[in-house]
């Protein structure tokens, strides 16, 4: 049987490794902060202060990291602990990354026998909770159909979308669009308020009409309470737009609009909003006269 390990329990980690655990067994767990791991784990489940005896010990193996430096300090540095990877072994990471750094892992672990799955979840951690998760998956598709009853377990659906880097490529166009229908929105609920409307009032149509959109369904509430507990912190929006601008730079795709919402999110960042939800964009606005 197929020994499961997972690394990374942040805010969305912890998460899926319950929803992984409940049905498919993790044996080994790494994280860089033991403390978050003590006490939210299966008895069965061992906690390793190395992420070398989880490669040593595992064959299927997922990650849940922050971004590409955790990622390629795991995976790609010299004397790295992927350097205990086995031949054959399964590395699923749902982390977003950068498209470059996607690839580079890609190529280094199928140099050594090592299949490798960009497996980026699209949503917040309320989705993972109810495993209403959207997973994109780019990687070896022969070897695909072995991991998706795991993915299934924290998504409502699951998509193969093409070979190393596509699952990356999309979901930073998924997180463009998500975060420029989020900019907009604050913008609008801003100037509403300057000229006097009532901000709850005016959800309330956009919602009923053509200016509906997913993102308001779930930051409405937010926005009217000005609760910006995060469920997708506003650093981690900023992380991913400029992933996608990378891309944009690399390929000469000009993208207009995304560097512009790039902006606006680097100057909500700088008011030490990072920590904050996304939805937390909209307090910048209010400060633009």
């Amino acid at each position: 049987m197929s020994k499961i390990g997972f690394l990374g329990f942040g805010m969305m980690g912890s998460i899926i490794y319950g929803k992984i655990n409940a049905k498919f067994p993790v044996s080994h767990v790494y994280n860089r902060s033991r403390e978050k791991v003590v006490g939210h784990i299966s008895d069965s489940t061992e906690i390793v202060n190395d992420p070398s005896k989880l490669f040593q010990n595992c064959d299927t193996v997922f990650l849940s990291l922050t971004d590409s430096r955790a990622v390629e300090s795991i995976l790609l540095k010299g004397d790295s602990a992927a350097d205990s990877l086995r031949e054959k072994t399964t590395v699923i990471d749902l982390s977003t990354v950068s498209l470059k750094t996607s690839v580079r892992v890609a190529e280094a672990l199928k140099k050594r026998g090592v299949y490798y799955f960009d497996s980026p979840v699209i949503g917040s951690t309320k989705a993972a909770s109810s495993s209403s998760l959207v997973t994109v998956v780019g990687g070896d598709q022969s070897v695909y159909n072995k991991i998706e009853p795991m993915l299934k377990t924290f998504s409502k659906q699951v998509y193969y979308v093409g070979p190393n880097g596509s699952g990356t490529k999309v979901k930073l166009i998924n997180n463009l669009v998500m975060g420029t229908n989020m900019a907009i929105l604050a913008e609008a609920i801003a100037i509403s308020e300057k000229i006097g409307l009532k901000s709850s009032l005016l959800l309330d149509i956009l919602q009923g009409g053509g200016a509906g959109s997913k993102i308001l369904d779930l930051k409405k509430e937010k926005i009217i309470a000005k609760d910006f507990s995060p469920e997708f912190k506003l650093a981690h929006q900023l992380k991913d737009l400029k992933y996608f601008m990378e891309i944009s730079d690399e390929e000469n795709l000009p993208s207009l609009i995304g560097s512009i919402v790039t902006q606006i999110y680097s100057a909500a960042f700088r008011m030490n909003l990072g920590d904050n939800d996304m939805s937390a964009v909209s307090e910048f606005n209010k400060e633009i006269e």
